[in-house]
């Protein structure tokens, strides 16, 4: 079909300490949009930003979070939910990368993956460096209210 156009993918990309998962997914899944967070302890590297534009990688965003906080799972979940809400557009696709960060960022990542029926990857930390995807998320949207869900962690006061 003449000016067919792809469906606009935005990934979200967990950085901690190691890189490797990061670049293993934007050389498998060919990310082009990416919002990334990282934690304030190991914050991103202007080299790791140029070695993504370098790849062809638009960084979207940066979010660096704290966290080892109280309520750093609901103001991860919540900049991630606003995000979407931002970037939402007739056909985008939003991915979430669950590998990297600390485990907290990737339960908030998870979280909202199950929130919003999103697809996720793994990273396996093995020799193949192995890339899972996981589409659970998008499957059990269906049967559970998870709109209702999000909308309660949005506006959830401490």
């Amino acid at each position: 079909m003449i000016g067919a156009r792809e469906t606009p993918q935005i990934f979200f990309l967990n950085i901690g300490n190691s890189k490797e998962h990061i670049e293993k997914a934007v050389d498998e899944l060919k990310i082009k949009d990416a919002i990334i967070f990282s934690s304030v302890q190991t914050r991103i590297e202007t080299e790791f930003l140029k070695y993504l534009n370098d790849k062809g990688v638009n960084v979207l965003e940066t979010h660096c979070v704290d966290p080892f906080t109280s309520d750093s799972l609901r103001n991860i979940i919540s900049i991630m939910l606003s995000t979407i809400e931002r970037y939402s557009k007739q056909g985008t696709e939003f991915i979430v990368g669950l590998t990297g960060g600390t485990n907290i960022m990737a339960v908030a990542f998870g979280v909202v993956a199950m929130i919003k029926g999103l697809r996720c990857n793994y990273i396996l930390n093995q020799e193949e460096d192995f890339l899972l995807k996981i589409d659970t998320f998008k499957e059990i949207d269906v049967s559970v209210p998870l709109k209702e869900i999000g909308r309660s962690l949005r506006e959830a006061k401490q």
